[in-house]
């Protein structure tokens, strides 16, 4: 969002890096963003004013907003971009702790021997009898409706079959890390939509790029 709010609303050209608001004027009069543009990626502060000044911080959101919608009808950025690729999830922050959070629920259920048997003590005597069996059940049903919802999502933004597959595998596999990935990717492709019109041009895709965190 502040990429599109930048560019569209400020003359400053070329990549800008990392992106993030940093404060919002006492007075309601501007704010503040700090871009870190390649290749130093030196902070520099943009101040961006409110016309007419914001009278309430309830009043911030709805005015980022508006010049969001702005921005994105300005430079024709599509609602569902299309996503032709497959990502796999970072590392952190929920794949490596989803994997371990699988791997003690599998141990409780399926563990033997005198180690799985003084976890699942472990287990009852803290959360209580039942805690292994509605863990399972509830992690259960929320990777299959998380599934579901990636399979809709990947005709949405129309994804081929052989990533689609892959996508719903990962989701189906470790769930909020696979759909955090899934949107990451959908913001890289409006980035790159945004950065296509302006001097800098099109990007290279996520795959092969150094992956970035923008908001």
């Amino acid at each position: 969002m502040s990429l599109a709010i930048v560019k569209h609303r400020t003359s400053r050209r070329g990549h800008l890096g990392h992106l993030h608001i940093s404060s919002i004027d006492p007075e309601g009069k501007n704010i503040t963003i700090l871009i870190h543009p390649p290749p130093t990626n030196e902070e520099i502060k943009l101040e961006i004013p409110f016309d007419p000044p914001v009278k309430s911080p309830y009043e911030v959101r709805p005015r980022l907003l508006a010049w969001r919608d702005l921005a994105y009808s300005h430079f024709d950025v599509p609602r569902n971009p299309v996503i032709t690729y497959y990502s796999f999830p970072s590392p952190l922050p929920w794949l490596i702790p989803l994997l371990l959070a699988l791997s003690a629920l599998f141990f409780a259920l399926l563990g033997r021997g005198d180690h799985a048997d003084w976890f699942r003590e472990k287990i009852e005597v803290y959360l209580g009898k039942y805690a292994v069996k509605i863990s399972a059940v509830f992690a259960l049903v929320t990777h299959i409706g998380e599934s579901i919802w990636m399979s809709y999502l990947c005709r949405r933004h129309r994804i081929p079959r052989s990533a689609t597959v892959k996508w719903i595998i990962t989701v189906l596999s470790v769930g909020v890390a696979g759909i955090t990935e899934f949107f990451e990717c959908v913001e890289f492709e409006r980035i790159r939509h945004i950065y296509a019109r302006t001097d800098v041009g099109p990007l290279p895709p996520r795959v092969c790029a150094t992956k970035s965190k923008t908001i």
